[in-house]
């Protein structure tokens, strides 16, 4: 679809296991530049972050989520969400072509 992926290291051996190129970037913690730079750079349009280790502030997956909504990014935090945008993504849908309903008027 045209995308570029950035991955953190662990994150960036899965994909290479399943033959999808990324392109590495530096946890929070590895020192800059890292991932907040790369979402402060304005280059990423999507998140997707499925930690689960827990929201304790100092993690760096909670400072990614953190910055990226703040960047107003958004930001996947499941597997199943994740596919759904890729599905919806991939059709080459847009707002144009979907029918909004108020569901207040049902």
């Amino acid at each position: 679809m045209g995308f570029d992926i950035y991955a953190t290291s662990g994150t960036q051996s899965v994909l290479t296991r399943n033959m999808i190129a990324s392109h590495l970037v530096r946890k929070i913690s590895d020192g800059e530049p890292n991932v907040v730079t790369l979402l402060e750079s304005g280059k990423i349009h999507y998140v997707i972050s499925t930690s689960a280790k827990g929201r304790l502030p100092e993690r760096d997956s909670v400072k990614m989520r953190r910055k990226s909504i703040e960047r107003s990014i958004c930001s996947l935090t499941a597997v199943d969400t994740a596919k759904s945008l890729a599905k919806v993504l991939e059709s080459g849908r847009t707002i144009n072509d979907v029918e909004l309903v108020d569901i207040t008027k049902i």
